[in-house]
This record gives structure tokens, sequence and C-alpha cells, in this order.
């Protein structure tokens, strides 16, 4: 689980790149809602995260040192 963030937003600029190479008509088109989604994976990744720091508290995992 922890590269389908950053493969969904590879897979989202792929895309992207695809609509532009297509026509600038589809790259209108679909922009700015391909644009939301490396936003919306930021935010989730943010939360996947936190998630797992709580999970290992519980578990009586000492945090990494850094």
């Amino acid at each position: 689980m922890a590269g389908a963030c950053p493969g969904a937003r590879s897979l989202t600029l792929q895309n992207l790149t695809t609509a532009k190479e297509i026509s600038s008509g589809a790259a209108d088109f679909c922009t700015k809602d391909l644009l939301v989604v490396p936003k919306c994976l930021d935010g989730m990744a943010q939360k996947l995260s936190e998630l797992n720091k709580g999970n290992l508290i519980l578990m009586g995992v000492p945090a990494p040192q850094r």
C-alpha cells in the first residue's frame, strides 16, 4: 500500500501528458480535474502516515529517531 499514492500520482501525470499530446481540447477538458488528484493524494498520504504512527503507538512500538 505504501506505493499506492506515488503510483497514482505518476499515473495521473502520465494521463495529463497524454491528454496534452492528443489535443488541446482534450487537455483543456481534463486538466482541471486531473490536477486536483495529486492534491487529494497528498492529503490521503498525510492521513495514512498519521494513522500508521497512531497504530505504532497503540502497539507499543517506539517512534523512529530522526
